[in-house]
């Protein structure tokens, strides 16, 4: 097999995009570094990897009464299956849809198993908060091109994997 041969100028250009595309990684891992979980901040909880899908989570508020509660809903890199009730959005350096039908409570205890990998980008928790309270007051945002058999699937295996979550927060299992 021979080494397919670029010019110098393209070898240039490559050259330089990998560098960016490192120094953007490096500042990614500067911004999260030290971060607690909070609104804005995606977040995988130790003991679900095993759960499919795998799922992150971001949180969007903290609990008006109670700043030891955190809304949240499940994300995940499924781009394909957006629903009217998702957001797809990129988290730090990846493409991720948030899944706002789905949002359930973090509690201090689990917010303690909780790592952060990275951050979403601005006016999303906003977004995500916004579809929330339009679910919650009903009738849930609907459009027939975009909530199709496919996304409802998959928002299937997303509420099965937040149940198991929830059985994890409520100490109804050890691990997910």
């Amino acid at each position: 097999m021979t080494k397919p041969k670029i010019g110098k100028a393209q070898y240039a250009r490559l050259t330089k995009a990998a560098n960016e595309a490192l120094e953007r990684d490096k500042q990614r891992k500067i911004a999260i570094e030290g971060r607690k979980p909070g609104p804005g901040v995606m977040m995988l909880v130790e003991g679900t990897a095993e759960v499919e899908p795998h799922l992150f989570w971001v949180g969007l508020a903290w609990h008006a009464d109670d700043k030891n509660l955190l809304f949240c809903v499940p994300a995940d890199e499924n781009d394909l299956t957006v629903g009217s009730v998702d957001i797809a959005t990129k988290c730090s350096s990846f493409p991720i849809t948030l899944r706002c039908g789905f949002g359930t409570w973090f509690d201090a205890d689990l917010l303690k198993r909780c790592g952060v990998t990275g951050l979403v980008h601005d006016g999303v928790c906003e977004e995500a908060l916004d579809i929330v309270e339009k679910i919650v007051e009903g009738p849930a945002p609907y459009d027939p091109r975009r909530d199709t058999e496919d996304v409802d699937n998959w928002h299937f295996l997303v509420e099965r994997a937040v149940k198991k979550l929830e059985e994890v927060r409520d100490g109804n299992q050890e691990k997910a």
